[in-house]
């Protein structure tokens, strides 16, 4: 990221993140397997250090909400910080990052790949954006608005990992 063009180019976001955060808790609140999944992911979330609570003004505000992947009988939180969202500049944190280019190889290359080899290895990354930290001045262009407990008030959170969703991720 490029933390200072990020002071001329992006404009407000808090509002409308903050505005988004309050419809999907009123939404969830009547849903309660939901609003509990959606809790324990965001706690899974801080207790591994991928985000913190802030310590600086946020620059720019991702607004995020849970999508609930229906697997059979068993039902998978996932929630989606939504970097698309334009700031009142309508530039969003996506058009004013870099795109490099991707890294990961093409998966027809990998199935001919295994024509020529005698073994191939395959693995599951678990969590794989979230193993990147990101440079620590960067952290105000990923700040996150999100109550710790029903009866907290709504707190301001950096992350600080790689955010799926974001341009240069796959790089």
């Amino acid at each position: 990221m490029n933390a200072p063009s990020l002071n001329h180019e992006l404009g407000e976001s808090r509002n409308l993140a903050l505005k988004r955060l309050y419809n999907f808790e009123q939404r969830l609140s009547k849903i309660a397997d939901l609003y509990d999944a959606n809790r324990k992911f965001m706690n899974e979330y801080f207790s591994l250090s991928h985000m913190k609570l802030a310590t600086r003004t946020g620059k720019y505000f991702i607004p995020h909400h849970a999508v609930v992947k229906q697997n059979g009988y068993l039902s998978k939180i996932r929630v989606v910080f939504d970097v698309s969202v334009p700031s009142s500049s309508c530039l969003t944190l996506n058009d004013v990052l870099c795109v490099d280019p991707k890294l990961q190889s093409d998966i027809s290359n990998l199935l001919l790949m295994c024509r020529t080899r005698k073994f191939m290895f395959t693995a599951d990354l678990v969590k794989i954006f979230r193993q990147i930290r990101i440079h620590e001045e960067d952290y105000t262009c990923q700040h996150i608005l999100w109550p710790q407990s029903p009866d907290h008030e709504v707190s301001e959170f950096e992350l600080l990992t790689i955010t799926y969703g974001l341009t240069p991720s796959p790089y």
